[in-house]
């Protein structure tokens, strides 16, 4: 995998404590930067995921439109709704 060089703005003194806490714990600025970033990916998510033992299912768009019901037409429920409490509170 090929590095990129990255140029942040960050508050200073946020970025001294930090980076004593990393250096007494034997870190980099790279790396743990590195590995927050994963945690933002799909494998980062697999990786957390598998430590603290739980199991993340994805569900494609497709799945949710298949598997969402055809009942009450959720935008005149909630217009009902909106009606109702306006009629309370006028």
């Amino acid at each position: 995998m090929s590095k990129l060089k990255l140029t942040l703005s960050v508050d200073e003194e946020l970025l001294k404590e930090a980076r004593a806490n990393m250096i007494k714990s034997g870190l980099s600025l790279s790396s743990t930067f590195e590995e927050l970033l994963k945690s933002f990916t799909k494998y980062g998510l697999e990786d957390i995921s598998k430590e603290i033992r739980i199991e993340i299912k994805y569900t494609s768009f497709e799945d949710i439109a298949r598997k969402r019901g055809t009942g009450k037409d959720s935008g005149k429920l909630i217009r009902a709704m909106r009606d109702g409490r306006e009629g309370r509170l006028s």
